[in-house]
């Protein structure tokens, strides 16, 4: 299994368990599904725990469960209220980290797609910016990756997309 981590904050962001590709080289694109089970039992529901099916009885009352993708939840990810204009200055200050980063580690292909492809993920994500929920990492570092979560056209399947270049790989 791989788990993506922020190289910033050191955050899970993600993990080759969900269906996922890479979309022009810059992108992780990951498959979602929504679920929804109490707080005390996500953990469970993520590991494909089924309380009713195994005797754990549901007593019938919803008032305290959770609905959201399942990738959010695992993850912990924490929504972010970023508008427009805040979230326009951070991906400028971000793409210039992630650059600085991928210039440190002196890999010049990796530098050439990332100045060539991440310009136009960040145009799609400004120009339907009204149709994203953006997620930060556990620790909620102002200086980390965000989570950004849409839906297909369907209006009903989540997924999430995020920087390749701001991820660590790591094989567990």
């Amino acid at each position: 299994m791989i788990i993506f981590k922020d190289i910033f904050s050191n955050d899970e962001m993600g993990s080759d368990t969900y269906p996922h590709r890479i979309i022009d080289d810059v992108i992780l694109e990951i498959d979602c599904k929504i679920i929804t089970c109490k707080p005390g039992a996500i953990d469970e529901a993520l590991l494909g725990a089924n309380a009713s099916a195994e005797g754990g009885g549901d007593d019938g009352d919803d008032s305290e469960t959770i609905s959201a993708p399942d990738c959010v939840l695992a993850n912990r990810l924490n929504a972010t209220g970023f508008d427009k204009k805040g979230w326009t200055v951070f991906i400028k200050d971000y793409m210039k980290r992630i650059l600085k980063k991928l210039e440190e580690n002196g890999d010049q292909a990796k530098i050439d797609t990332f100045k060539k492809n991440a310009q136009g993920a960040v145009k799609k994500i400004l120009g339907s910016f009204k149709d994203w929920e953006m997620y930060t990492g556990e620790s909620m570092d102002p200086e980390g990756s965000l989570a950004y979560l849409n839906y297909r056209e369907d209006g009903v399947t989540p997924y999430i997309w995020m920087f390749i270049h701001g991820l660590d790989q790591e094989k567990v």
